[in-house]
């Protein structure tokens, strides 16, 4: 009877040591499982950000390129022309 009860008593503890250790590892699991994707989305997040402060810029930059290109030859061509009627009036 009483083997009974300590081999009884030594199964519970088992059973409830094994239990806590399992949750325990689900538990941890599952932290460091939501963790990953936390900064998994974080990373993306930053990711799109930087890709689309990337292209702004660059589209930015561009439109004042071309602007200061379009400016640049609008003033080469006006010059052309006031040189070209100044030169006409003095012959």
């Amino acid at each position: 009877m009483m083997i009974t009860i300590m081999i009884g008593y030594i199964s519970y503890f088992y059973y409830y040591n094994y239990l806590y250790y399992y949750y325990y590892y689900y538990y941890y699991f599952y932290y460091y499982y939501y963790y990953y994707y936390y900064y998994y989305y974080y990373y993306y997040y930053y990711y799109y950000y930087y890709y689309y402060y990337y292209y702004y810029y660059y589209y930015y930059y561009y439109y004042y390129y071309y602007y200061y290109y379009f400016y640049h030859y609008i003033i080469c061509i006006l010059t052309l022309l006031i040189m070209t009627v100044f030169f006409t009036i003095e012959i």
